[in-house]
């Protein structure tokens, strides 16, 4: 039995940004189709294929440490899509805080403009209490709701349009975000303060990438999110290597650490078969292709064998 193993690692496309970004956090996320998009209703199994993200920063001069975030984030072509756990078991929304952002909330900093380092221009503020009173800023367009979580916290689930986040931004809602052009970046932060007593005052607030209150006018202060590109709605399959293997008795292609759609061409670059592999290893039948070299490319991704 002669049996070929090639190994291919998946590569990364880099995004380049301006010198001035000084964010230091970053997280890569990937487009799932429309079909597969999240759903918001507190169900979090079309997110279990992702790998949760801490928040741990925590602004100077917190009275407390019991509030813990994390979160998640996938995109369509149409919206953007995040998911929150927060662990806070002392829940205050009163009313008598006046100040909404005092009460326990999250909210999302998003900027499609990463060359702003000051000033809003482009910054785009979401905010959503945990009792679901308010969702802010201004008129948004947006799908979000809070889910009380037993006595230890809540979840939040959020669905963001990309035109609405263009329109605002005055960019055309027709920019692909294809990765060209820097456009594949964008800046994100995510906030989720604590308040413990029911009276004004944060005890405590928690960031992702930096612990200061500036971030709505200062985008020096987000971390970066890259749209990687659809990667058939596994997002984790950039972290792994994929193992190609090809067994010449049985005519059959494997590919472990990898889920989704596999595609084979030939030595000219034709596509001579397509198929979608739904777990690891799972066998793929060769025998409808001619002996020669080929190319079989998996995600973002690509190796060569011989039949």
């Amino acid at each position: 039995m002669k049996k070929t193993i090639f190994t291919l690692l998946l590569a990364v496309v880099g995004c380049t940004l301006a010198s001035s970004v000084s964010a230091v956090e970053t997280i890569d996320i990937y487009r799932v189709p429309n079909a597969a998009a999240p759903k918001v209703d507190g169900v979090t199994t079309d997110w279990s294929t992702l790998q949760w993200t801490n928040a741990t920063k925590i602004k100077s001069g917190n009275t407390t440490s019991e509030c813990l975030v994390k979160f998640k984030a996938k995109y369509t072509n149409d919206s953007l899509y995040v998911i929150v756990d927060v662990t806070d078991p002392t829940p205050h929304n009163e009313t008598a805080i006046s100040n909404v952002y005092e009460r326990d909330c999250v909210e999302l900093f998003i900027s499609m403009d990463t060359t702003t380092v000051t000033g809003l221009g482009g910054d785009f503020q979401y905010r959503l209490q945990r009792d679901n009173s308010q969702l802010d800023m201004g008129t948004v367009v947006a799908n979000a709701k809070s889910y009380e979580v037993g006595a230890t916290g809540y979840l939040q689930e959020w669905a963001m349009s990309w035109v609405d986040i263009c329109t605002r931004r005055s960019l055309p809602t027709d920019v692909p975000l294809d990765g060209a052009g820097g456009r594949g970046v964008i800046k994100f932060e995510i906030q989720a303060a604590d308040n413990n007593t029911g009276a004004a005052g944060r005890a405590e607030q928690v960031f992702w990438n930096a612990g200061t209150d500036d971030q709505y006018s200062a985008t020096t202060n987000y971390g970066l999110m890259y749209l990687k590109g659809l990667v058939n709605g596994v997002a984790n399959v950039a972290l792994n290597p994929v193992n190609v293997h090809y067994n010449a008795t049985k005519d059959a292609l494997t590919v472990s650490n990898y889920a989704g759609d596999i595609n084979v061409y030939n030595a000219i670059g034709k596509l001579v078969l397509s198929t979608n592999v739904k777990s690891s290893n799972q066998s793929i039948s060769l025998n409808s292709i001619n002996k020669g070299v080929y190319v079989v490319k998996c995600g973002l991704g690509s190796a060569k064998f011989v039949k």
